[in-house]
């Protein structure tokens, strides 16, 4: 939780006088020989001295997913939620509140991938219906607050260059909201078993199709005006 930093565990490879080390070990037959690299990444950073997050139960959604990945699964949204992860283990280690929540957002878009022809409210529906599972009543929820963090939050940092002291929102909240949007589009790719982008794009689009959906996109496009 971006809410409570210090009980995010040093990144793997840290040692205790706070360099990096990572050994490379070749596979077969080939002329590179075992080497050991080592130095200070991140001259400029806190070591954390927190063992790691309590874990209460091991088992929770998206899990078995996760595991088929590590173990090689390769399909067109698989690699996409690797993606996603690496963007989010960035950002929990990234340098300022900015850099962290501008790379969720980047996160997210990057496993939606919502279709560039996408403007406006109309590609926030899109995240909504996907964060939402199709849950009209969670939907109308999503949108509004992604809605606020996408104009209101994300416009003013890239395109007005302001900061979060600049803004009447807690970055820390506004980070959980956009890593939990990321973990239900993974749990939502688990549960439908989904393997291509065109086939989320279809999902999202068949909820929003939906007069419950399409009649309150339309009033939150009136509104917006």
């Amino acid at each position: 939780s971006f809410k409570r930093p210090e009980y995010t565990p040093n990144p793997a490879g840290q040692l205790e006088p706070g360099f990096y080390a990572a050994e490379i070990i070749p596979i077969g037959k080939t002329h590179l020989k075992p080497i050991n690299l080592a130095g200070i990444s991140r001259p400029m950073s806190a070591s954390n001295n927190w063992l790691g997050p309590q874990i209460e139960d091991s088992i929770f959604r998206g899990r078995p997913y996760l595991e088929e990945i590590l173990h090689g699964r390769s399909d067109e949204l698989a690699l996409a939620v690797k993606g996603a992860l690496r963007f989010a283990r960035q950002a929990f280690y990234a340098l300022g509140d900015e850099s962290r929540f501008l790379t969720l957002v980047f996160a997210l878009d990057g496993l939606a991938h919502p279709d560039k022809n996408l403007k406006g409210m109309d590609h926030r529906a899109y995240i909504a219906a996907l964060t939402s599972h199709g849950n009209v009543l969670r939907f109308k929820v999503d949108l509004d607050r992604y809605n606020v963090l996408y104009s209101k939050v994300r416009n003013e940092l890239v395109h007005k260059g302001k900061d979060f002291y600049e803004l009447p929102y807690p970055s820390a909240k506004c980070c959980d909201d956009m890593l939990d949007y990321l973990k239900r589009v993974v749990t939502l790719i688990e549960e439908l078993d989904l393997q291509e982008v065109r086939a989320l794009r279809a999902q999202a689009l068949h909820w929003l199709a939906q007069p419950e959906f399409a009649s309150h996109v339309e009033q939150e496009k009136q509104k917006s005006k």
